[in-house]
């Protein structure tokens, strides 16, 4: 009912509401919002999270180490081609509870049976739900040219997934003598009995094992190449030995890096804990957290929603009290 007691302008500063009004409302609103509902949505997300089971994909020739390079990042035994019809390019899958890694061969010369392996692999990627690509290149191989047929395919029909290339076994790299072994038991020992992870880290970086100069000078050709013929990104090519323990945390790092961040956490917990870094633990715990409040940014976006739709109708309802008052207009009277 209008208030003919008072004029519109006074009706209009009623429609500010104070702080006392908004606790009102606000209360209104969580007592009309479903609490378990909002319960079982964190819950629902919580175990998607926890219980994402990735799928790797690695590429590569036989030979360029596939299997030691996954042993060394989850303990997951793959590429085991001795089981395996000799001369096959057919992907092998092999699963476990927490993970599935598939392998795929190389794709072989140019020519008929290079482009029957190209759609073979292509249709296997189209059934599975892949979440990461480790394209694999021995330090030493030329081969990979043969390759970028497919890689290219691949972009252009799955650009979504995440791709990193890994040279592989670079103390193999030309000239193999100037790779220094350095394995003394004394200084292995100052290792074990360093006081912190950084001290640690500064004894393996100066008693380790080493590529020489040239090594290093043939690695950065190595990896200009591979960015110039695949249009890749460098940050997205990490040289690595399997064997001499070389740059497998920083390819860890990088795979958490590229992932998407509701997906971190199952890679997370399939790593050997000897490649987990600072890094990874402080980057994946960042993604969880994020991922949980995501869903319960969406619960207060409905409060607020619920908060502002009612503070809209009390302004509807003192507006229509002020048009009452200003109606008739005067030419009407």
């Amino acid at each position: 009912m209008s208030n003919k007691s008072q004029k519109p302008e006074d009706l209009l500063d009623l429609n500010i509401p104070t702080l006392n009004d908004v606790n009102k409302v606000l209360k209104e609103v969580l007592e009309k919002t479903n609490n378990e509902d909002f319960k079982l949505r964190l819950k629902k997300k919580f175990e998607k999270i926890k219980n994402y089971h990735p799928t790797i994909v690695v590429f590569g020739d036989s030979g360029v180490g596939k299997s030691s390079l996954i042993n060394s990042l989850f303990g997951v035994n793959v590429c085991q081609t001795s089981d395996v019809k000799e001369g096959t390019k057919e992907p092998q899958k092999v699963e476990s509870d927490e993970i599935t890694i598939i392998d795929f061969p190389g794709i072989g010369h140019e020519g008929e049976s290079q482009e029957k392996y190209i759609r073979m692999y292509l249709e296997w990627l189209k059934k599975e739900n892949i979440d990461l690509i480790l394209w694999v290149i021995k330090a030493d191989d030329r081969s990979y040219i043969n390759s970028q047929t497919f890689y290219n395919q691949l972009v252009s029909e799955f650009g979504e997934i995440p791709v990193l290339f890994v040279i592989s076994q670079i103390d193999k790299l030309h000239p193999v003598h100037g790779f220094s072994r350095i394995n003394d038991p004394d200084k292995l020992e100052l290792i074990d009995e360093a006081e912190s992870q950084e001290e640690k880290q500064r004894i393996f970086e100066e008693y380790s094992f080493k590529l020489s100069d040239k090594q290093n000078e043939n690695l950065k050709i190595k990896i200009d190449d591979i960015a110039e013929k695949f249009k890749v990104d460098k940050n997205r090519i990490i040289p690595v030995s399997a064997n001499y323990n070389i740059n497998i945390e920083y390819l860890a790092e990088k795979i958490i890096d590229v992932l998407p961040k509701e997906k971190k956490y199952s890679f997370f917990k399939n790593f050997n804990e000897e490649v987990i870094t600072e890094n990874i633990k402080k980057e994946t715990e960042k993604s969880f957290i994020d991922n949980i409040i995501e869903t319960a940014k969406e619960f207060g976006k409905a409060v607020l929603e619920g908060v502002k739709n009612i503070i809209i109708e009390k302004a509807k309802d003192k507006l229509k009290d002020i048009f009452d008052e200003l109606w008739p207009p005067k030419w009407l009277k």
